[in-house]
């Protein structure tokens, strides 16, 4: 399987992998259905360290599907994108506006040069802050899970009160073993933090930077 003169970088860049697949296997791009597919996600999966999983599949035939009628002589056949997952949990938007303040004034906070018992950090790189921030909601996502009502976490020291960061420790444990991922503001609390320091929020998260 060749790519035509046309195709573009973008086309070649995300179907490069299944293009010499096919090329390897005397694959005609008209052939190229979902049993190739599947074939070829099952060959990825043995042979590299490349995702496999249905985002990996659903990009494959986002940009497939793109080409179709895109790109002079691409294949008619569609592929099927797997549907993404309903988010679990509440979204952003449904956080009560006080823990959304403490956690934006936190990621905030990353972005600054700033002081610590180790001395002067440097501020958080983009991705890194990108982290922290899906960490801190998958961790509010947790505390709902295990039956925290939404609208009680009204601000970070709530958050991180020990009766609702106990029950989310316990429930990443069941879900990750003997190892659990505790998410860092858990962590915060965990190791360094007493209830009656709980009454700045802001000051929680940034012992953690």
């Amino acid at each position: 399987m060749a790519f035509s003169n046309s195709a573009s970088a973008w086309c070649r860049a995300n179907l490069s992998g299944l293009a010499r697949y096919c090329s390897a296997g005397g694959i005609a791009p008209a052939q190229v259905d979902e049993a190739v597919v599947d074939d070829y996600m099952r060959y990825r999966a043995e042979t590299t360290a490349l995702a496999t999983d249905n985002t990996a599949r659903r990009a494959i035939a986002r940009v497939w599907n793109a080409c179709t009628g895109a790109v002079q002589g691409w294949p008619t056949t569609r592929l099927i994108e797997p549907p993404v997952k309903a988010m679990e949990g509440p979204t952003w938007e449904e956080f009560p506006v006080g823990l959304r303040n403490d956690i934006e004034g936190y990621l905030s906070y990353l972005t600054n040069f700033r002081s610590t018992a180790k001395g002067r950090v440097r501020p958080c790189k983009p991705a890194t802050i990108k982290t922290r921030r899906a960490e801190l909601i998958a961790f509010v996502r947790m505390a709902v899970r295990v039956g925290v009502p939404l609208g009680s976490l009204s601000d970070a020291g709530v958050l991180l009160h020990p009766d609702v960061v106990v029950p989310v420790i316990d429930a990443y444990w069941k879900k990750d073993g003997e190892e659990p991922r505790v998410y860092a503001c858990a962590r915060v609390l965990w190791s360094s933090q007493k209830p009656q320091r709980m009454k700045r929020p802001s000051a929680i998260f940034r012992c953690s930077a």
